[in-house]
């Protein structure tokens, strides 16, 4: 984010966890970084203003039906401008309790890339309940 503001963009974050909007707070100011921050549950939303792109970054896309799916990308629909994108990074999961752990190996042109992935649901459950305006 910081090579965003940098190269003179404006940035908002959202996310249900109080803490985790304390902590970009946090590591924004040690940046000398301007964010917004909006508490609110991603699976139905709306902002105060519009945006010209949003994305999720990293498969933190967190719904558990297509009802929700479909509520957030209309939510996320209702705050860009016409003809705005939004990049959607990761896939969708919908049973986080089946998560696990996997690992494999990438060769190309002589570069091995090992990837090792794991989730731990135990930190997943209850978050929900940390935001006031959930649903």
């Amino acid at each position: 984010m910081l090579e965003l503001f940098k190269r003179g963009y404006s940035f908002a974050g959202l996310d249900i966890s109080k803490p985790m909007l304390n902590y970009s707070l946090e590591k924004a100011k040690k940046a000398g970084v301007k964010i917004e921050v909006i508490h609110a549950d991603m699976r139905n939303f709306n902002t105060k203003k519009s945006f010209d792109f949003a994305f999720c970054t990293l498969g933190s896309l967190t719904v558990e039906t297509n009802k929700e799916l479909l509520s957030h990308l209309d939510s996320v629909a209702a705050c860009l401008e016409k003809g705005s994108l939004y990049l959607l990074d990761g896939g969708i999961q919908f049973d986080w309790t089946k998560l696990g752990s996997e690992s494999w190996t990438v060769i190309k042109d002589g570069l091995v890339i090992n990837v090792a992935w794991r989730c731990c649901t135990a930190k997943l459950c209850g978050a929900e309940d940390s935001c006031e305006n959930n649903p």
